[in-house]
């Protein structure tokens, strides 16, 4: 009686892994590679294991909310690093200045020191 009512239908319950069984590919094995892939790329354990398992246990119409914090986050690591980057060619530059500079006032010292010891 209880398995006849219509708000619980049990024809589609597997649905979703035998499609994943029939294309080839098992949840869990690409759970397990791209936490593997994750971790080689240096991210900690317990992110990829989150983001891996959210990606994986997703359904078809929802968002995975850990998958794409995580990704936010990393793009703005990035972010960081490349301006970090760009700040450093701007130092490089200010530093070749400097030395330069340096240079020719250590040049325009050792002249004036040889006019005077000329002069003597």
């Amino acid at each position: 009686m209880y398995l006849e009512r219509a708000e619980f239908p049990l024809s589609g319950l597997g649905q979703d892994f035998r499609d994943r069984r029939e294309s080839g590919r098992s949840t869990v094995a690409n759970d397990r590679n791209l936490y593997k892939e994750l971790r080689s790329r240096g991210v900690r354990k317990g992110t990829a294991a989150k983001v891996s398992k959210s990606l994986a246990s997703r359904s078809s119409d929802e968002k995975p909310k850990k998958a794409t914090r995580t990704v936010r986050d990393l793009r703005a690591a990035a972010a960081a690093l490349e301006e970090r980057m760009r700040l450093d060619e701007g130092r490089r530059a200010s530093s070749r200045k400097a030395a330069k500079t340096r240079k020719r006032k250590a040049k325009r010292r050792r002249r004036g020191a040889q006019e005077m010891a000329a002069a003597r």
